[in-house]
């Protein structure tokens, strides 16, 4: 009866795990980043028990007849197993998607292939082609299980590491995970030139992706976003140190020399063909909802959206951040400037999911709207919102706009 048995059972388990494993915050994935050797070992010595006692007495723990519905049990089983690997693989796909990460693609298929071996064992027939295909779809599914531990263990060298990467559940750091090393040193030589934006790239591509995720984009947009906002500065790496560092106000060439990075930053990354999606952020994140901004003057809708969002988050970390020509603004001061500018200078849909992301993450308390009305008001004398005159004011003295601060 075990030779029938324990295909239906290591399928059903091998579903269970899998299931337990990809959900947020579950008991088993806790236990599993807490006790790692634990988790590995005990199922492992437990199962080889249980295997060895049955090759040596096929007939111990009723083996030797079928239980009471035993028929029915293992079709409710073998269902529960396909469909639960079925959804258990939509998920690493999407989480696959966002980071490219290939131990996510091994689960996809570890879950998808032993899906279709349950298939093959509930509806093949013994020593027919569809008999070897649940052997082939089985053995493929638990080496693509077996390669995502392996793969993890190579990369860290733990334990820890072999399952951690198996255990991430927040989108922006699965997104982050699956970027190549070679950003990170990029941008590390930007700021090696200018110490006081230490951090600043990796806090804009946080906040940056986490407006994306809120707005519901496309896992491809969501990782072309945060590579965009990751590298929006590397072209500063052609500005020299005196004029990145300098204490005062610019001169016209100097202002001209810090405009000139978005362009080239994007053509900088233009040659890596695996950073596309980066591009329209790199290059755009200056521009400005009402067209007074950098390289192309773009306005509206006209700006890339990831370019849009980058915008905000970009004016946020540089408000909250000292720097070398100015203090760090207390955040109620950024969060007035940034409400204020909405309509502006920034996309209100990306002001509005701004708000939203900095108060879930405890950046700022969370306001009405009767708040953030008076919060612009405040702010109005920073970014004045032109308006066309009524009839009854159409003779009188139009006022200048007063232009905002200069961000580098």
């Amino acid at each position: 009866m075990w030779v029938a048995r324990l295909p239906v059972l290591a399928l059903a388990t091998f579903a269970g795990c899998l299931a337990a494993a990809a959900r947020p915050d579950g008991v088993v994935s806790r236990f599993v980043a807490r006790s790692p050797r634990v988790a590995l070992l005990f199922p492992a010595a437990s199962i080889a028990l249980v295997s060895t006692a049955i090759a040596i007495q096929p007939t111990v723990l009723w083996g030797s007849a079928p239980v009471s519905g035993e028929d029915a049990i293992k079709t409710v089983l073998l269902v529960a197993s396909a469909i639960t690997l079925l959804v258990v693989g939509g998920v690493h796909w999407r989480r696959w998607q966002l980071g490219r990460n290939r131990i996510e693609l091994a689960l996809v298929l570890a879950s998808w292939l032993t899906m279709s071996a349950l298939l093959s064992l509930a509806y093949g027939t013994f020593w027919r082609l569809s008999w070897w295909d649940y052997h082939l779809y089985l053995l493929a599914g638990f080496a693509a299980a077996a390669w995502a531990v392996v793969a993890g263990y190579r990369g860290s060298r733990t334990l820890e590491g072999a399952v951690g990467g198996m255990t991430v559940r927040d989108p922006l750091e699965q997104v982050a995970h699956g970027q190549p090393d070679a950003l990170h040193a990029l941008i590390g030589a930007v700021e090696a030139k200018d110490p006081y934006t230490h951090g600043h790239s990796v806090r804009v591509a946080e906040l940056s992706t986490r407006i994306g995720l809120l707005l519901a984009l496309e896992p491809d947009a969501v990782r072309g976003l945060h590579q965009g906002a990751f590298l929006h500065d590397v072209g500063k790496i052609s500005v020299p140190d005196q004029v990145l560092n300098k204490p005062g106000e610019l001169d016209p060439d100097e202002w001209e020399q810090i405009q000139r990075h978005p362009e080239i930053g994007w053509d900088l990354v233009s040659r890596a063909d695996s950073l596309r999606g980066a591009l329209s952020a790199i290059r755009h994140h200056h521009e400005r909802w009402d067209g007074t901004g950098y390289p192309d003057r773009l306005a509206g809708a006209d700006i890339p959206l990831s370019g849009r969002i980058v915008a905000v988050a970009d004016v946020w970390d540089a408000l909250t951040s000292d720097r070398a020509y100015r203090p760090a603004w207390d955040l109620d001061r950024a969060v007035s400037h940034l409400a204020a500018a909405s309509g502006t200078l920034f996309d209100p849909a990306c002001v509005e999911a701004f708000l939203d992301v900095v108060a879930e993450m405890g950046l700022v308390p969370e306001r009405t709207r009767a708040d953030l009305d008076a919060l612009a008001g405040a702010a109005a004398d920073c970014h004045p919102v032109e308006r066309r005159p009524s009839p009854a004011a159409a003779d009188a003295t139009p006022q200048p706009r007063q232009e905002p601060a200069r961000k580098r």
